[in-house]
């Protein structure tokens, strides 16, 4: 509000009794305020009229709509109601006393613990708002504010990006506080939850080093500011401060990668390498030393470590017992005897074509029984173990891609749509995977795509496997982007196979999403799911994730 808008005091506005301005913002002010049993409240409000343009307008019924949705959770500011009156649009929120922000408890030195138990909670409510399809756009140490018992709480959605909500922002736009930026923020690109990922570090890196991460001198202009988030790689935190442990430092690092591909798939495995650094637990991804990565061989091979030191025992005991009799044998039984020692410990050391079969059991029974964060880690276990085993040529590479491909239908029912595509993509632009891998990788890839309203994109990758041969998800693919006439789309479905026609009634839904009755789709999808000979089988679960987003 300008400050020529008039004082509140006295009004009441939705059963709150203004009785004072707590603060002034750039779009609206907060005042205390009291409902009608005398319970404190922060009523923000924003005056529309003249000089208000539309957008100014919307984003605050959209940050209203952000914060009812994530009312309940405990470390974001509770929102007790919102609503207009004439042209006054208000939301009550919970008045903390004596509060203050983040950046009091960096001034006063306070220990890394304290700051990972925050970063793990505010990255837990970040988790939940990207759940809620809500991005916020605006981390940084004014927005996270601290109570007596400096428990944390994440404020102000002003400018959240609701992801199924239409954009607000225009192509080019800055959105946002330059220095807790993301690079693709600072380019004005399309924001992803690895964007608030990216802030929350810049956050934690500053009260943990009192410093940015950033090499800027003097008192940098905003473009300076900017240019650096977009080209300056990231100070070590270890060298800022020796407080910060290597794995801390790795964390923070790795958060603050430039190409969000390469940052945490999603706050909460940001919040669980925090917690591991806090409990003094080895974290996910990082670089180890061969002596470290010797001890972690060993503890992951000790059943066949064992079979093979018993039988070089064992060895040496029949060595050791057959000692004259070898003396007096020939020179040629002595070199038989060696050789079939030498070929029984090559076998129980190479044995490892099977290695990530548990894994892959597992996953699959967590998926069946709709435990996705149980069956990721064990996918992205299996998957690593065939990268490692694929470059050592020990390795099949199309158990590599099977894992990928399961691990990114994980992370499609988790919503981290971007590493699902990542994943799909990593599998489909392979010529090691085979054709049949990659056409059902780029299938379910394009279904995302479409999804996200990115039909050229989606043609883009029909048209990479051009030159493979016909097959099934081909069609499939054809069925979901609408290139088929009604005549050859039923020509097509009826030559599928019946374990195929969940796919292409999906492939016919998402085709259909934007022009049919959003009734029918759901009632098409509940008798796909009610109809199912395995329920749990892809792609079923990914029917129910469908019907939230259509």
């Amino acid at each position: 509000m300008s400050e020529s808008a008039p004082s509140l005091p006295g009004m009441t506005l939705g059963g709150y009794r203004i009785c004072g301005r707590l603060g002034r913002g750039a779009m609206a002010d907060v005042y205390d305020a009291e409902d009608s049993t005398g319970h404190k409240v922060a009523l923000k409000v924003f005056r529309a009229g003249e000089g208000m343009s539309f957008t100014m307008i919307e984003r605050f019924r959209r940050e209203a709509e952000a914060t009812k949705k994530l009312r309940r959770h405990p470390y974001i500011l509770t929102v007790y109601a919102t609503g207009h009156e004439g042209e006054f649009h208000y939301i009550a929120m919970e008045r903390v006393e004596d509060s203050r922000s983040l950046e009091s408890l960096s001034r006063k030195g306070a220990p890394v613990e304290n700051f990972l138990k925050i970063g793990i909670k505010i990255a837990g409510a970040l988790q939940y708002a990207h759940e809620h399809q809500i991005i916020h756009r605006d981390v940084k140490p004014s927005n996270i504010l601290l109570d007596d018992f400096e428990e944390p709480m994440l404020a102000d959605f002003g400018v959240a990006e609701l992801m199924d909500w239409p954009s607000l922002t225009l192509s080019g736009t800055l959105t946002g506080t330059p220095m807790y930026m993301s690079p693709e923020q600072a380019r004005g690109e399309e924001v992803t939850p690895a964007s608030d990922v990216y802030s929350l570090a810049v956050v934690l890196y500053e009260a943990l080093t009192g410093r940015m991460p950033y090499e800027l001198s003097g008192t940098p202009t905003t473009p300076q500011i900017l240019d650096a988030v977009k080209t300056q790689t990231p100070f070590p935190a270890r060298k800022a401060d020796k407080r910060i442990s290597r794995d801390l430092n790795f964390v923070l690092m790795r958060a603050l990668r430039k190409i969000p591909g390469e940052r945490y798939a999603s706050a909460r495995e940001f919040a669980h390498d925090l917690e591991c650094v806090l409990e003094k637990k080895p974290v996910a991804g990082r670089w180890v030393s061969p002596w470290t990565a010797t001890g972690y061989w060993v503890r992951r091979n000790r059943l066949r470590l064992s079979g093979v030191l018993a039988l070089a025992l064992f060895a040496l005991a029949v060595t050791g017992a057959m000692r004259e009799r070898l003396r007096e044998s020939s020179y040629r039984e002595l070199i038989q005897v060696a050789l079939r020692t030498s070929e029984q410990m090559k076998r129980a050391l190479e044995s490892t074509s099977n290695r990530t079969e548990p894994e892959m059991r597992s996953a699959q029974r967590a998926m069946r029984a709709g435990r996705w964060l149980e069956a990721r880690d064990l996918l992205q276990t299996a998957a690593r173990v065939n990268q490692e085993l694929v470059t050592q040529d020990r390795g099949s590479y199309s158990a590599l891609f099977e894992a990928q491909i399961e691990l990114a239908r994980t992370e499609t029912m988790l919503h981290n749509s971007l590493r699902a595509r990542e994943l799909y993509q990593a599998v489909w632009s392979r010529e090691e995977a085979g054709p049949a891998l990659r056409q059902i990788a780029a299938f379910e890839g394009i279904l995302l795509l479409l999804l996200e309203d990115r039909r050229e994109d989606a043609r883009r990758v029909k048209a990479e496997l051009a030159s493979l041969p016909s097959g099934p998800y081909l069609a499939l693919m054809d069925m979901a982007l609408g290139t088929l006439s009604a005549r050859e789309g039923e020509a097509a479905r009826q030559g599928l196979q019946s374990r195929l026609r969940a796919h292409a009634e999906i492939a016919e839904i998402i085709r259909l999403r934007s022009r049919a009755d959003k009734a029918d789709l759901h009632r098409r999808l509940d008798e796909l799911v009610r109809h199912a000979e395995s329920p749990h089988s892809w792609p079923i679960p990914f029917a129910t994730y469908l019907k939230g987003r259509l």
